[in-house]
């Protein structure tokens, strides 16, 4: 009919990846459950022993806007990036200091991981009982970009029997998360309700994108978030 459409994917980026690593420090050093143990009274600091992520390797799933800038904070606490992105040619993966590997082999070699994957066909369910089981025992696995990336059954499944990795989660395959849910049952998963992007900044920010995008879409020059997007991935999935 004509109509065009515009959304406002620039604004969110800086505070989506921030949330993504304050989930990853929040699961390295353990700090919710010191948090609790130190509200109750107890000062049993050999308990909480964590690791450091200086040295380890750091696994980004989708080597976007966020994605990079998460590989930029990674850098910056001294860990080596790898990266799994089918739609980025070698160039770009070097210019953000990103050795480019498979999926699996990804799991295999990083010591954290986490995803930054728009929602389909391919993304669903593609953290699953295989590529879970490839975790090392002390991995962490974050996921703030869509739910249905991590095949919860297959996680909850994946605690039970092994019980060891930390996970930190700011979206689900249903949202509200349900309270009867497996993954609230495990200490070592760390829930927030899909709040990535909430911070007044990017509130602020967003506002002005749009209204930007409005003008463009008047002027009728390129907004900075067209739809359909133009980018090669959602191209691949189009009929």
């Amino acid at each position: 009919r004509g109509v065009r459409i515009a959304h406002c994917p620039d604004s969110h980026t800086a505070a989506t990846a921030e949330r993504t690593f304050a989930l990853v420090l929040a699961c390295a050093r353990k700090i919710p459950d010191i948090n609790i143990a130190v509200h109750e009274g107890d000062w049993t600091r050999d308990r909480h022993v964590g690791i450091e992520l200086s040295g380890k390797t750091y696994g980004v799933i989708g080597l976007g806007r966020i994605g990079s800038r998460v590989a930029r904070i990674a850098q910056g606490f001294g860990m080596k990036v790898v990266a799994f992105d089918p739609f980025r040619d070698d160039s770009y993966f070097d210019e953000r200091g990103a050795t480019r590997v498979g999926l699996d082999e990804l799991f295999h070699l990083a010591n954290v991981i986490s995803a930054h994957v728009p929602k389909t066909p391919e993304t669903h369910h593609m953290i699953h009982c295989y590529r879970l089981g490839l975790l090392h025992a002390d991995s962490i696995l974050v996921n703030t970009s869509r739910g249905g990336v991590i095949k919860e059954e297959d996680l909850i499944t994946h605690l039970r029997q092994k019980k060891h990795g930390r996970f930190g989660l700011d979206v689900f395959e249903s949202e509200p998360l349900a309270r009867d849910s497996g993954l609230l049952e495990w200490p070592q998963v760390i829930v927030s309700p899909h709040v990535g992007a909430h911070t007044a900044e990017a509130f602020r920010a967003v506002s002005y994108e749009a209204a930007q995008n409005l003008i463009s879409l008047l002027k009728e020059t390129p907004p900075t978030g067209p739809l359909p997007p133009p980018e090669e991935w959602y191209s691949a999935i189009r009929p």
